[in-house]
């Protein structure tokens, strides 16, 4: 994501939402909702679960720093793995 962020020849700063919106902006508009380039269900991993907010005092749900901080919730930790149900 930050390789083709910075594609842009006068890139903003590269922050989570900078980086999602880099995504989502340049694929097809209107986006598909069926589209193999940016799925609906791949925007919302990325914003739910990949840049998911993170208070380690007070954690919740399945995300990237929930796994990887240890303090994901042990109801989340199934086969599935469905984060929409959190």
């Amino acid at each position: 994501m930050r390789s083709h962020h910075y594609r842009d020849p006068h890139p903003a700063k590269a922050t989570q939402a900078n980086l999602v919106g880099a995504v989502i902006n340049r694929a097809e508009l209107p986006p598909h909702p069926n589209s193999l380039l940016l799925p609906e269900r791949f925007k919302r991993y990325l914003l739910d679960v990949y840049f998911a907010d993170f208070n380690p005092a007070n954690p919740s749900g399945l995300s990237r720093n929930t796994a990887s901080h240890g303090v994901v919730p042990d109801v989340a930790l199934n086969r599935k793995g469905h984060f929409s149900d959190f």
